[in-house]
């Protein structure tokens, strides 16, 4: 619900995607070949070939070298496909990430060979995060999971689940980097900094928020506080979350299953309490005299960034004496 920004993470994974772009660049450079089988067997062939590109290192390609998973025949497979094939991929790779980067989430998922879905999935994202001499040597900066969290959440001020604004992410075990485009379906975007968020545990996973689904037309926290496009309704103890006229907007608490969410007792309860602990607060306030309605918005915003329930506490205070 939040409008975020990801400014002090941006400079850090661009960095990281031309490293994404030039190992692209070298499997279709290396697939014109017309003796890329044989050469793929020749002993240091691609150590060499990674060595030559100042944005590579050697390094990578003994990542998971033993066991079954293994990146080395990975990305043997990849160079093996069809030149047209690859650059046809390229260009759905840097397409999707220039749409993503200028805010447009209304794009549709692309078949993939599996095995490039794989290096992103598996490698670039999942993998490659955690190994800290690609950040240092390559990037040139220390950087973790954690790291991106921090940064998002020193950046914006906010510590609460910026989609459902219902649950915090101010413990590191409740902040999960969620991709908004799911990387299921979207691989390609899987490290793109406009299409990741820390979000909550419940809006991460299906049953209680997005999952793997997608939906279009959508806008995003990168784009729009959806909070202040939201009407909640408090009718016989209950709150409810009204129908959005804007389709973008109607997608988004859908897709996020917020009106689920906030119509469970539990967090209806504690919207109340803490709807009608904040006014008694401010109503008895020394300092205030009378109540007063700016103060208490701006003590509803400030703390909400941190505690949640700003816009639906904002949303219920014309039935605060009905509350």
């Amino acid at each position: 619900m939040w409008k975020v920004t990801n400014e002090i993470n941006k400079p850090i994974l661009s960095r990281y995607a031309d490293i994404i772009n030039s190992m692209f660049m070298l499997f279709i450079e290396l697939s014109k070949s017309g003796t890329k089988d044989a050469d793929l067997e020749i002993e240091n062939f691609l150590e060499s070939k990674f060595t030559e590109d100042a944005n590579l290192d050697s390094r990578l390609l003994n990542i998971n070298k033993s066991g079954s998973d293994r990146i080395k025949p990975l990305i043997k497979d990849i160079i093996k496909l069809d030149t047209n094939i690859l650059e046809a991929q390229f260009d759905i790779y840097i397409n999707q990430n220039n749409e993503v980067i200028k805010n447009n989430y209304n794009i549709l998922p692309e078949v993939h060979p599996n095995c490039l879905v794989k290096i992103f999935k598996d490698y670039f994202y999942d993998k490659f995060f955690g190994v800290s001499w690609i950040w240092t040597d390559l990037v040139g900066k220390v950087y973790t999971r954690g790291m991106f969290k921090t940064n998002f959440k020193d950046e914006n001020k906010i510590y609460v689940c910026p989609y459902c604004d219902s649950d915090t992410i101010s413990n590191e075990r409740n902040a999960w980097i969620e991709h908004f485009l799911p990387k299921s379906k979207f691989p390609f975007l899987s490290c793109n900094y406009s299409n990741l968020i820390p979000t909550c545990t419940s809006c991460n996973v299906s049953g209680s928020g997005k999952g793997e689904d997608i939906k279009n037309p959508i806008v995003n926290q990168y784009t729009t506080q959806i909070g202040d496009h939201l009407k909640f309704e408090f009718d016989k103890g209950e709150i409810t979350i009204i129908k959005n006229s804007n389709d973008s907007i109607e997608n988004f608490i859908e897709l996020l299953k917020l009106r689920k969410r906030y119509s469970e007792k539990g967090v209806n309860n504690s919207i109340l309490t803490v709807l009608k602990v904040n006014y008694n607060t401010l109503l008895g306030a020394k300092d205030i005299g009378e109540f007063d309605e700016d103060v208490f918005f701006d003590f509803i915003h400030d703390t909400g960034r941190i505690n949640g329930y700003y816009f639906v506490q904002k949303n219920l205070f014309e039935y605060i004496n009905e509350i």
